[in-house]
């Protein structure tokens, strides 16, 4: 699941989801169909987000996830996403064991 989080989330219920294994192709998709994607792109003069960092990001969480099948979630919250690079301020990993 993916979406800006915050209100976006809890007022328009801004989120897609994909399901893993996930081609590039998929998660270009993922990012792209939020209804907030456009704050994403510097707009409105707002700087243009490192979308190639979030998805290395969701890249690696997918091949963890891929690696450890007795992972059940994995919350980033928030990610903060800058013009250059992202932030992981809390990280919270439940398994199923």
């Amino acid at each position: 699941m993916f979406g800006l989080g915050g209100i976006y989330t809890e007022i328009y219920q801004d989120v897609s989801f994909c399901v893993l294994p996930a081609t590039d192709e998929d998660i270009d998709q993922l990012i792209r169909s939020i209804k907030g994607y456009p704050l994403l792109t510097g707009f409105r003069g707002q700087p243009r987000r490192d979308l190639a960092a979030l998805k290395t990001a969701i890249k690696a969480l997918a091949a963890l996830a891929r690696q450890n099948p007795e992972l059940d979630q994995i919350e980033l919250n928030p990610l903060l996403l800058y013009d250059k690079g992202l932030f992981a301020v809390d990280v919270r990993i439940f398994s199923r064991v």
